[in-house]
């Protein structure tokens, strides 16, 4: 990882420093070109005028050469100072990446990078239903109801004395001696029946009036009940280098 970060950083510098000397190689090309093209020009106007003026043919001649020679020792200074620049930037960024080359070239020392999850109590629910009895509540209390009714009976009357045989009590037996009494004294006898209606007042009672219902004793209700305490768990979630603080 630390040459790929250094071929990285130096590969661009080298390759500015490898494109200013390729631009200031052609300019410095053209400016030969010019110059040769300049001088040749000068020197064929030199031959046609040179009967007319020598010395002026001979001064533009020197004229010329020292103009080439100043532009190019002009051009060889630009190349150099741009060389020297290019080695320059080239030796700074040497500099500047000698201490990524330190970092990157030593032995990773690994030391585990932990993490702390915390996890909630855990709880169930359970239901408790309610709890209760049935028990007989009273609807309607106790009550006597008076009860008037019409009765109608039937009476065995004597016709030897008139007596109510029916509310004496007798019983047939006991009317046929009655009769044998009143014949035997030769007295009248025999008996008649005879019906009577009587209005008869009673008391009814009615006793309370009750129903089975349910009584809660104790609400229902749900209880949570702890499963599991809350714990904390430590993971770990990567691991850093404790010389340069690199990670993976």
């Amino acid at each position: 990882m630390g040459h790929e970060n250094e071929n990285k950083v130096s590969a661009p510098k080298s390759r500015k420093a490898d494109w200013v000397i390729s631009i200031l190689a052609g300019m410095i090309v053209l400016l030969i070109i010019l110059l040769i093209s300049c001088r040749n020009k000068e020197t064929g106007e030199g031959s046609i005028e040179v009967t007319e003026n020598s010395s002026t043919e001979s001064n533009s001649q020197e004229n010329s050469e020292e103009s080439l020679q100043e532009t190019k020792q002009e051009s060889r200074s630009e190349a150099e100072e741009s060389v020297e620049s290019s080695v320059t930037e080239e030796q700074t960024a040497d500099s500047d990446l000698e201490p990524v080359q330190e970092e990157s070239t030593h032995e990773h020392v690994w030391q585990d990078i932990t993490e702390v999850i915390h996890h909630e109590a855990e709880y169930e629910t359970i239901h408790h239903a309610e709890v209760g009895h049935y028990e007989a509540v009273v609807v309607q209390q106790a009550w006597d109801e008076e009860v008037t009714e019409e009765v109608t009976s039937r009476h065995d009357i004597c016709k030897g004395c008139g007596l109510d045989m029916t509310e004496a009590g007798f019983s047939q037996s006991d009317i046929s001696n009655h009769m044998m009494q009143h014949a035997l004294a030769d007295e009248k006898d025999g008996h008649y029946t005879e019906t009577r209606t009587s209005i008869i007042t009673s008391t009814v009672h009615h006793d309370a009036v009750t129903e089975q219902r349910w009584v809660v004793d104790e609400a229902a209700y749900d209880e949570q009940v702890l499963v599991k305490e809350a714990w904390d768990e430590t993971i770990i979630s990567g691991q850093r280098c404790t010389v340069c603080g690199s990670t993976k």
